[in-house]
């Protein structure tokens, strides 16, 4: 049985920290078919950060929602 591959992001989740970048290169390699796995940020996030409310509409638009 093969495994999803996973990249886990672990730290406040702020834009110094640049996930749409993280989420854009997976988008990429998912769209070309040459890497097929999970994102998992963990950490904390204030829900009323403009950055956080982007960094949600981006991975919703990108289709990695779940």
């Amino acid at each position: 049985m093969e495994k999803t591959p996973r990249i886990v992001s672990v730290g406040n989740i702020e834009s110094v920290k640049n996930h749409i970048e993280l989420i854009k290169a997976v988008s990429i390699l998912r769209k070309h078919n040459k890497l097929h796995t999970k994102v998992i940020l963990i950490g904390s996030y204030n829900k009323n950060d403009p950055y956080f409310k982007n960094l949600k509409l981006f991975i919703k638009k990108s289709g990695l929602e779940n």
